[in-house]
């Protein structure tokens, strides 16, 4: 990559959004799925299959991906063997264009997906990687600031290494069509039981980066957002029909009536039927 390039990434805010170590005893997001965001990918030990969009490819010990946003993907374990591996999410840079290196062993590289052997630098990936998940888990004073210049030592160590990966900044910071779809199911289907669990399942994205990447530009998570459209829903109906206290709850997507007196109360400050009285328009 060129210096010039390189120094262009470094004047970017770039955002690490979780690092995580995964292995056969942990249940991880198995089914294909995209991300708004960049992610890097480290096989640490045995071997498994990494599929993305239509193509499949055979993952070893010291493979390392990087896998640009919106593309489908997956991983997992081949059978009987351990697979374990470390994990990114990273927001503000990705993939530009790859040259493709025909000496490598696996030499898979494209504009969105790239895939290549560093067990060889493995004491280096890990330890930056280890660096810069302890300040995300303690998140202590200059966190951000030290895992920004972590991230750009292993982005220098790659660039260094393998001389055929071009990286670029990305500014895209507009709510992206899977906030929106989220926020828009729960604006038409409130009345409906729903988790977080379902909503993240909707778009493929993590329940973490869900919630993060919602608040960021909404000022509040799914959860919350949800249990505020169901109040004023409620709140409507107190004040503007006949409706029992029961019917408004149910109605509104509360499981009890008892659940939707408690929630009114701490949320509105007083009960449904102090509300209704307060503020009922007369007929």
């Amino acid at each position: 990559m060129p210096k010039k390039s390189l120094n262009s990434l470094h004047s970017k805010k770039i955002n690490i959004l979780y690092a995580k170590k995964y292995d056969q005893e942990d249940d991880w997001f198995s089914i294909p799925h995209a991300h708004p965001f960049t992610e890097f990918f480290y096989v640490i030990e045995g071997e498994g299959i990494f599929l993305a969009e239509d193509q499949e490819y055979e993952l070893k010990k010291g493979d390392l991906v990087i896998i640009n946003a919106s593309i489908k993907h997956t991983e997992k374990r081949l059978k009987d063997l351990n697979f374990a591996y470390l994990v990114m999410g990273v927001d503000g840079i990705g993939l530009d264009e790859i040259e493709l290196n025909l000496e490598s062993e696996n030499p898979y590289v494209e504009s969105n997906i790239f895939i290549a052997n560093f067990y060889e630098y493995e004491d280096d990936i890990i330890n930056i990687f280890y660096q810069i998940k302890y300040e995300l888990d303690h998140g202590l004073t200059f966190s951000d600031e030290i895992m920004r210049n972590y991230f750009n030592i292993f982005l220098m160590k790659l660039t260094r290494i393998h001389k055929h990966v071009y990286l670029k900044a990305e500014t895209k910071k507009s709510a992206n069509k899977q906030l929106e779809y989220v926020k828009d199911y729960i604006d038409k289907h409130f009345i409906f039981d729903i988790s977080l669990d379902d909503l993240s399942r909707m778009v493929y994205i993590s329940k973490y980066y869900l919630v993060h990447e919602f608040k960021k530009y909404y000022g509040i998570t799914p959860i919350d957002y949800l249990l505020k459209v169901r109040l004023e829903n409620a709140t409507f109906h107190l004040v503007n029909t006949d409706y029992t206290i029961k019917h408004i709850s149910e109605q509104s997507g509360f499981t009890s009536q008892s659940y939707f007196n408690q929630i009114f109360r701490k949320k509105i400050g007083m009960t449904p039927s102090q509300y209704r009285k307060k503020y009922r328009v007369k007929q």
